[in-house]
């Protein structure tokens, strides 16, 4: 049978499963190129300048404007857009010209515009030389437009004429300066007081870097991969280009149909190395404590080795200390301080200061890069060594510097102290750099590996996604061990079971196990978190609630604090879930505003080392305060909150430093995203794309149940796997690919229900096959998931998958129980689904109308667009054009925020009668070619039956074809 599906948005990719795909191979096969406008190797497109290209029009315009001129760093993108400066003025009939500087033409009289000029025109006579061009333009209409890109190395014979050119109204140049260096003479010349006016470009900020990756490479970029090339290029656009392109040829930068990820890394590579068959060494550490992520082009090292050759000989020393170990302070490096000054003002190197201490670094991220290739060996261990000496010689007391010196020692020595290399792994454990800690413990002796190093292993392996070898370890402490020893085993075995997919009362048990252990304090209150963490996500979220009712509604002053902070988050989740919102979120904020509510995890001290200990579903602070302002309503302040969380995926690279010092705001979870560790990473993803799937932007919903997934698999978290993939699934299908949509069902069926999830597991499948024209199919699956979630007690979950019924054309069957929902859950969204599923049963225009306003309002712009659409049906059909008019225009504003999304409702818009809900799914089936016969099989009716309901649909939608019939419903297509 022939399918039907929504039309795929402009530029959106094609879903391909867990195939990845490369710019010069596809998982080793044929070679397959990105599918991005712009071709890899040609022009990019200019972003994040629309303000100067805005200004550069206005100023062209103006007849007293002598020029506009572009001062920025080299690879900022001058020369890009002046020459998109120059089109401009093409497009607007102006005649152009280019002049031809070079280092070499600057030398020459005339050098740079002797192609353009009349040929009597002589170095000697520059006044003849005015005469004589001035002669040639003076039949012109308009001013020509000059465009002298590298300004500052025009002639000197170029200058004079140039600015009597400009002077007497000629000419109208374009021009492009280096930022940094001396002014030159042809720069001094230009009449600054008068008609010339410069923009200063800055780097690309982050929200440029991936609107420039997004039209390159044809579909958005993970936000670890955005945070990746923003640190490394800086924002330089000539940067970026490189490092894109070195990553595609090596096949470093993939995608997975909706993604584009970096595929591995140094840290990661030698974590997947077990040549030996060892546990113990099958993390061994890479070498390099610096290792490059990213491959560099011959290019890239030409552009920035010629940066770095300015500084001369006796600088390279001190570049390269600062490249091999990147922080050190002015006291670890041999130079003076006029040395120091002399660089940082050459802008190789940034100082900065905290207190009374000062850092040096590297100006730029890509300079280490090079410089550390052009290392010779002997000269990087012996720097290695002797900076790791200093630091062990203070005694490594700073934050890090355990970290640091081990790494150090490893790269120089190959060796390094057993307790050494513990504190630093226990380091990067905090830092939440698991993999590192792995390579670190790898190195240490076996007659030191203590239950302490066991316990610390374990955790990174955990944390790594190695949940089998962590097990296998945690389980076989040495004896004898401790009660401390054998509690923490026990707990973060229990994570581990729970996280894998295990049975509930196998994490339980182990669990119970270690309470038995520890009657009172703080560690009880962690493992009773636990605990209600575990019921809550195995779909028990009403025992969680019990377990914890006796927990204070605010933080112990006791120093206990820690226990209840993780029993509040796990508590306020429960009541979130159960549809207590106003519960939730009162406890949720008092987690929040706790002085302990800093997103850091328990530390347990044991003989050697500390253990973290993050709730045991990884849930965060964050988790109930966005789901409580979602199910009340306020869409616009739970995604607020939720981006908060995803932050550390890319380390705030797309808000920028201003942004991220106004995200710490004063307000509920103000200052918790920052503070959330890696391990907390893929909920946060996952609840952000949950907001936007509520609010309607189903693009970014796509966006952020990919990363969600990604971050799943590499972690090893099985539990989550059907709800982020059913709601990439529904995201997909909602706007036209369902390629990639059925390709994320296909994998959701080889994991595991999980009992929270029940019913929106089957979200996907639902819209999938609405997609696909089958309406009753979708409404069937719907029903039957709504009917799972009441039974596992998850009212706001249930309503949820009803008011989809009812936008599916199920209203008058749901209606009712939406109402008796209402009046469980306290949270507005609930009650607006409610009276928005009346409102469609009753077809009421009025009501319709009201219920568009209040979603609206809530930020639910994709049901209200709905509501607004059948609205002006429904106004149409009582002969009311000006209210109709109204709630179309209401519609399409609302749909503007909905990032491409088409849905059945929005499709069938355009009734002047309404359609009953089997007429419309025989409409939507006969939109998309299927034939009668076939459309009969499918919903089990004759074929007359198929007739006489299309003869129906064409009276009532003043149609009489089939194809007719498609462009009314929105333009279906086949697939």
């Amino acid at each position: 049978m022939s399918k039907v599906a929504y039309p795929r948005p402009a530029g959106a990719p094609a879903g391909r499963g867990p195939k990845r795909v490369t710019a010069g191979r596809t998982d080793g096969a044929a070679q397959e190129t990105p599918a991005g406008p712009y071709p890899l190797t040609g022009r990019w497109p200019l972003v994040g300048r629309d303000a100067e290209t805005a200004r550069f029009a206005e100023v062209l315009a103006d007849r007293w404007s002598q020029g506009f001129v572009v001062c920025g760093p080299r690879g900022s993108g001058k020369s890009r857009l002046v020459e998109e400066f120059l089109a401009a003025a093409v497009a607007q009939g102006y005649q152009t010209v280019r002049a031809a500087t070079s280092e070499a033409a600057s030398t020459v009289p005339f050098g740079a515009v002797a192609h353009l000029l009349p040929p009597d025109v002589h170095p000697a006579n520059p006044v003849a030389g005015f005469v004589s061009v001035s002669r040639a333009l003076a039949g012109t209409r308009d001013r020509l437009v000059v465009l002298v890109d590298d300004l500052d190395l025009l002639d000197q014979a170029s200058v004079v004429l140039m600015r009597q050119l400009m002077d007497v109204g000629l000419i109208f140049v374009i021009g492009a300066i280096r930022a940094g260096g001396p002014a030159s003479e042809a720069v001094e010349a230009l009449p600054w007081d008068a008609g010339v006016h410069r923009a200063d470009l800055a780097e690309l900020g982050g929200d440029a870097v991936e609107d420039l990756l997004r039209a390159v490479l044809g579909g958005p970029a993970g936000r670890r991969t955005l945070h990746e090339l923003f640190t490394l290029s800086g924002g330089n656009a000539l940067y970026l280009r490189e490092l894109v392109l070195g990553a595609l040829r090596a096949g470093a930068l993939t995608s997975d149909g909706t993604l584009w990820e970096l595929t591995g890394d140094a840290w990661r590579a030698a974590a997947s190395q077990d040549p030996a068959g060892d546990a113990w060494r099958g993390s061994a550490v890479s070498r390099d404590p610096a290792g490059d992520v990213w491959p560099v082009t011959p290019r890239l090292a030409e552009l920035v080795g010629a940066r770095l050759a300015a500084a001369g000989e006796p600088a390279r020393p001190l570049l390269e200390a600062l490249a091999l170990c990147g922080t050190l302070g002015p006291l670890d490096l041999a130079a003076s301080p006029r040395h120091l000054i002399e660089l940082e003002q050459a802008g190789l190197i940034r100082a900065s200061g905290e207190g009374r201490r000062v850092s040096l670094t590297l100006a730029h991220p890509l300079y280490a890069a090079v410089l550390r290739a052009r290392t010779p060996l002997i000269r990087r261990r012996a720097t290695l060594l002797g900076q790791a000496e200093r630091i062990e010689a203070h005694g490594a007391r700073r934050t890090g510097d355990a970290r640091r010196a081990a790494a150090w020692r490893l790269a120089a020595t190959g060796t390094a102290g057993a307790d050494l290399l513990l504190r630093a792994a226990e380091e990067a454990c905090r830092a939440g750099a698991h993999t590192e800690a792995l390579g670190l413990l790898a190195e240490v002796p076996a007659a030191e590996r203590t239950n302490a190093f066991r316990l610390l292993y374990g955790e990174a392996l955990l944390e790594s996604g190695r949940g089998d070898e962590a097990e296998a370890v945690l389980a076989g402490l040495r004896e004898p061990a401790t009660d401390e020893e054998r509690r923490i085993a026990l707990r973060l075995r229990a994570r581990n079971l729970f996280r894998a997919g295990a049975g509930t009362d196998e994490a339980l048990r182990l669990n119970g196990e270690a309470l038995a252990r520890v009657p009172r304090g703080a560690g009880r209150d962690l493992l009773l978190a636990d605990r209600a963490a575990i019921l809550t996500m195995s779909g028990r979220p009403a025992e969680a609630v019990a377990l914890l009712d006796s927990l204070p509604p605010r933080a112990p002053r006791d120093g206990e604090a820690t226990g209840w902070l993780w029993a509040a988050t796990a508590k306020a989740t429960g009541l979130a879930l159960l549809g207590r919102t106003r519960e939730a979120w009162t406890l949720a904020a008092a987690v929040s505003a706790s002085e302990t509510a800093s997103g850091e995890v328990v530390a347990e001290r044991t003989r050697l080392t500390r253990i973290r200990h993050p709730a045991a579903a990884a849930l965060t602070p964050l988790t109930p305060l966005v789901l409580a302002a979602a199910e009340d309503g306020r869409l616009a302040e739970a995604r607020t909150l939720a981006a908060r969380g995803t932050e550390s995926l890319g380390a705030g690279h797309a808000t920028g430093p201003a942004a991220r010092v106004a995200g710490s705001a004063a307000g509920p979870g103000a200052d918790l995203g920052a503070r959330i560790g890696t391990g907390h990473a893929m909920w946060a993803a996952a609840g952000r794309a949950r907001v936007e799937w509520l609010s309607g932007r189903v693009a970014s919903a796509r966006r952020w149940y990919a990363e969600a997934a990604a971050l799943a698999r590499a972690r090893g978290h099985v539990r989550p796997m059907r709800l982020i993939l059913s709601g990439l699934c529904a995201s997909a299908a909602v706007l036209g690919d369902t390629e990639a949509a059925q390709a994320a069902l296909d994998e959701l069926q080889a994991y595991p229900a999980t009992p929270l999830f029940v019913g929106e597991d089957l979200l996907g499948e639902a819209w999938l096959a609405a997609a696909l024209g089958h309406l009753a199919e979708a409404r069937t699956i719907l029903t039957a998931a709504a009917a799972a979630a009441r039974d596992a007690g998850r009212p706001s979950a249930e309503a949820m998958l009803l008011t989809d019924v009812a936008r599916l054309g199920g209203a008058r069957q749901v209606s009712g129980r939406l109402t008796e929902l209402a009046e469980v859950c306290d949270g507005a969204l609930t009650e607006a689904r409610a009276r928005l599923a009346s409102a469609l049963a009753a077809n009421d225009p009025d009501r319709l109308t009201e219920a568009a306003g209040t979603l609206a309002d809530m930020g639910a712009d994709l049901m209200a667009a709905e509501a607004a659409t059948t609205a002006a049906a429904a106004w149409r059909r009582d002969g009311s054009p000006r209210q109709a008019a109204a709630a179309t225009a209401r519609a399409m504003d609302l749909r503007a925020g909905c990032e491409g999304a088409v849905t059945p409702l929005l499709a069938t818009g355009h009734e002047t009668v309404p359609l009953t809900a089997r007429e419309r799914d025989v409409a939507l089936l006969a939109a998309g070619g299927v034939p009668s016969k076939d459309i009969a099989r499918t919903l089990v009716l004759s074929v007359r039956t198929v007739d006489n309901h299309l003869q129906k649909v064409y009276t009532k939608l003043g149609v009489t074809t089939r194809r007719d019939l498609a462009l009314v419903l929105g333009g279906y297509q086949k697939t």
